[in-house]
């Protein structure tokens, strides 16, 4: 405060209300840091209309035109303190902190911005969570989605599996008939050979869907499909040969002996590894070009991420979102 006074003066000693230093006359005065002292600097320069420039902290009695006019303030009048401390509790999750601050006005105000601010609803800038993440109900942070898969403990897994097992069990027991009754006039005039590899063929397609149930990775991912197609491409083939020799067998009936030749040579049996071989063409130019890859799903479920295998080719699987 004195030497204000004396810069005022223009002395070495204070004479109120008087300039004695007609020459040389200062733009500004910056100001001490600390707002208390700015503040009393600022009621004595108010009255010689003297502007007042400061560095420090934006302090709101200084705000006040009406009683510090001369003042002039350098910091923002935004508050990153507040907003910071917001941030990291909003970052880390944070329900509880201690807070030290100066005990005095700039202290208090401090606390009543920092609550003004927490107090806040309807945000008009809003940070979207990741795609492995998703907004808590009161939408103040993000949380990480919880993994799911169709796991065999769930309903649903447990299901599916009971039934694979059934399914299984009775084409087995069935083709064990089929073995110890194989030299019985019924089981041959079936056809026995295109019976045991249709039963066969069954037995591997219903065991083989247990493979799309637990987590996945990128073995299962192949042969979930490769296994699958394979083996249904024989059950199916299969069907198809059974049908071929009936057909066979009645044309065989008519005059003529190329039926008989075809019906005899068992050529209705080469269906089976034609298609067999075109499938596993498909398969080996799949795995080639777009092999399945373990992928996640975070659209379907908006609070879970489900681990599932991605086909790969859109070609092959239209249906699938491409990665």
């Amino acid at each position: 405060m004195e030497n204000t006074l004396f810069l005022l003066s223009g002395m070495n000693q204070t004479l109120p209300n008087y300039n004695c230093q007609t020459q040389k006359q200062f733009v500004a005065i910056i100001a001490e840091y600390t707002p208390i002292f700015s503040a009393q600097i600022g009621t004595l320069l108010e009255l010689y209309k003297s502007p007042q420039v400061t560095y420090g902290p934006l302090d709101p009695i200084l705000s006040n035109k009406d009683q510090f006019s001369s003042v002039y303030q350098m910091a923002t009048k935004e508050n990153f303190l507040a907003h910071g401390i917001i941030w990291l509790l909003l970052k880390f999750g944070w329900t509880w902190v201690a807070l030290y601050v100066s005990d005095d006005i700039q202290g208090e105000h401090f606390l009543q911005d920092l609550k003004a601010e927490m107090i806040k609803t309807d945000a008009e800038q809003c940070i979207q969570c990741g795609a492995q993440e998703y907004p808590n109900d009161e939408r103040t942070h993000c949380l990480p989605k919880p993994v799911t898969y169709l796991d065999f403990k769930d309903a649903l897994g447990l299901s599916m599996t009971c039934t694979a097992l059934w399914f299984s069990v009775v084409t087995a027991v069935i083709l064990g008939v089929f073995v110890k009754h194989r030299d019985t006039p019924i089981v041959k005039a079936n056809n026995q050979t295109l019976s045991f590899i249709l039963l066969i063929s069954l037995f591997l397609c219903f065991t083989s869907s247990l493979l799309l149930i637990g987590h996945p990775n990128t073995v299962t991912c192949i042969f979930q499909q490769v296994t699958f197609g394979l083996v249904f491409t024989v059950a199916v083939s299969t069907v198809l040969a059974k049908t071929i020799t009936v057909i066979l067998a009645f044309k065989a009936m008519k005059p003529g002996r190329t039926m008989r030749c075809l019906l005899l040579s068992g050529a209705s049996n080469s269906v089976i590894p034609i298609c067999f071989l075109i499938q596993l063409i498909i398969c080996g130019i799949w795995l080639g070009t777009s092999p399945p890859f373990v992928d996640t799903d975070s659209h379907s479920e908006p609070r879970n991420l489900i681990i599932m295998c991605n086909k790969g080719s859109l070609f092959g699987f239209p249906g699938q979102e491409p990665a």
